[in-house]
């Protein structure tokens, strides 16, 4: 699309380069926020697993494009420049008789390029316009951005001019002194472009046409299909597989209800130091936040341990369970406000960490024998009479 516009209109390289990264980067980014913005845990994995191939080819085809048509602009300028070295000097500063391989020959004067040859005869004796290091846009034509100064001219080196609102790559020699233009059609130059940018459509369009095709069924039956053969020989009796749900849902619930193959410590002593440094970490979590609300996902994630594997080996290490530690900590708090201050047992249960009077009373009792207010009486009875 973009070279076919070219065709049109003069775009220089550079703004080409630009418009298309900022294409290719609005097409990264709402690819992006479709998977912020939708359920990425219920994407499949063969679309999540496809998706990362196809835009990483995007980007290699793109980078690879580009070199590739920098690669095709040089050798045009070698061709031309080839051909212009061909041409003898007379016919570079003299009436020219025949037909030549370039539009036409000026020579720089004070009002402007002084046509001596053109091949087709419909330019103007001088062209009266400035030169551009690239084809001019609107914007720089408008602006008068050209360049005047004839001395600044680089032989060799490929410039546009505009004639007539026709446009055309002119090249320049110095001879006995003085500069001399050589012009092409641009158009010449778009053609030698697109052979290379209808190569790399195609074997873009081919990429990606693999990827879209052939991709998929490779890890549908190297991948997706082996872990779909687990998850229904796994599923429960009212569990179902849909087309459009997510494999790694089951793989996981099949996962968690694996039971570990390696056995756990039947005694503290068994248990490896890695493995006892992780816990007294978490007992001495537990020691100065036992106020908070405290999971047992949130204290395996510290140490990186599955839930239920932490909890078993808690219990073997402690002689407790994780809530029954912890609720031994806070009723320890408990009995000192209890006997030392004169707080309501509510006041003091929630305090202690816990969220209701009721749930405190059964903690407080299980641990202690006794309610908290017959704790409270008994022990500060004991108090006072010593």
């Amino acid at each position: 699309m973009v070279y076919g516009v070219m065709n049109k209109i003069s775009i220089s390289s550079f703004a080409i380069s630009f418009a298309t990264a900022i294409v290719v980067l609005v097409i990264y980014s709402l690819y992006t926020s479709v998977y912020l913005h939708s359920s990425y845990e219920n994407i499949p994995v063969i679309y999540r697993l496809t998706g990362l191939p196809l835009v990483m080819s995007l980007i290699m085809i793109t980078a690879g494009g580009y070199l590739m048509m920098q690669s095709r602009s040089l050798s045009y300028d070698e061709m031309n420049i080839t051909i212009i070295g061909e041409l003898k000097t007379d016919k570079a500063s003299g009436p020219v008789t025949g037909k030549l391989p370039v539009s036409y020959i000026s020579t720089e004067t004070k009002d402007g390029w002084k046509i001596f040859y053109d091949r087709d005869m419909n330019l103007p004796d001088v062209i009266s316009t400035g030169i551009w290091e690239e084809p001019p846009n609107y914007i720089k034509m408008k602006s008068g951005s050209n360049l005047h100064d004839y001395s600044k001219i680089e032989p060799g080196r490929r410039y546009s001019i505009q004639i007539d609102k026709v446009n055309y790559n002119q090249y320049h020699r110095k001879i006995e002194g003085r500069i001399y233009g050589f012009g092409f059609p641009y158009i010449d130059y778009l053609k030698y472009m697109h052979k290379t940018g209808r190569f790399i459509l195609i074997i873009m369009i081919i990429f990606m046409l693999l990827i879209i095709t052939i991709l998929p069924v490779l890890y549908y039956f190297g991948v997706t299909g082996p872990l779909r053969k687990i998850i229904r020989n796994n599923l429960e009796k009212n569990d179902s597989l849909e087309v459009d749900e997510n494999e790694l849902h089951h793989i996981e619930k099949i996962l968690k209800n694996t039971p570990r193959s390696k056995s756990l410590p039947e005694r503290p002593e068994e248990i490896s130091p890695a493995l006892r440094k992780k816990l007294d970490k978490i007992i001495s979590y537990l020691e100065i936040n036992y106020h908070d609300d405290i999971s047992r996902e949130g204290l395996a994630s510290m140490i990186d341990l599955d839930p239920d594997y932490i909890s078993r080996l808690f219990k073997i290490y402690t002689g407790m369970k994780i809530g029954d530690f912890i609720n031994k900590l806070r009723i320890e708090e408990a009995s000192l406000l209890l006997i030392s201050s004169d707080k309501s047992v509510l006041d003091i249960s929630l305090i202690s960490g816990f969220e209701s009077l009721r749930t405190f009373n059964r903690a407080f009792f299980k641990i202690t024998g006794e309610t908290p207010t017959v704790f409270r009486n008994s022990n500060q009875i004991k108090t006072t009479d010593k």
